[in-house]
């Protein structure tokens, strides 16, 4: 009925079609990436590297528990508490009404607690100052140095903060 638009077919024989599945969606791989050994206090972030995924979605999971609101592919970690934890991401794939789930192996991140810098040691005998310090900031090891020198003018002998402490630290 060319006036409607509408196409009508008459079939003389019998005929018969199959329609298939949508193949089945492939397993997401999944992997993350990260530092696993932070100090207390430095920014952390976990991510979560996919491949074979259509229409993704995330869950984070910290020590087998599920994180509240970590449904990105990056998480960003605590890290005021020192410890280790272990992370997983869980990766969902959806497409054409069906679902592939994956986990990542676990990660588990330790963090370390800030190296504590000792008091410097300040004696002063007449008109001699004496600094003292025991801890080596370059390299975080232990180590003591001393360094004396004369008062004069009513201030110490800078020569000796950079000594005891280094050059350009906040006391010299």
């Amino acid at each position: 009925n060319g006036d409607t638009g509408e196409v009508t077919y008459a079939f003389s024989e019998a005929f018969s079609f199959t329609v298939e599945a949508a193949p089945a969606l492939p397993t997401p791989k999944v992997s993350i990436t990260g530092k696993t050994t932070v100090e207390q206090g430095e920014n952390a972030v976990l991510e979560v590297q996919v491949s074979e995924v259509f229409n993704a979605s995330y869950q984070w999971y910290e020590n087998s528990a599920p994180i509240g609101g970590a449904t990105g592919s990056q998480y960003r970690l605590d890290t005021f508490e020192t410890g280790s934890q272990t992370y997983v991401c869980e990766v969902t794939s959806s497409a054409n009404g069906q679902t592939a789930t994956a986990y990542s192996e676990p990660v588990t991140v330790t963090v370390e607690a800030k190296p504590t810098l000792p008091t410097p040691t300040v004696t002063v005998s007449g008109n001699t100052m004496t600094l003292s310090s025991s801890f080596d900031a370059s390299t975080g090891t232990t180590a003591s140095g001393t360094a004396a020198g004369v008062i004069s003018g009513g201030k110490a002998n800078l020569d000796i903060v950079k000594k005891v402490f280094g050059e350009g630290n906040a006391l010299a």
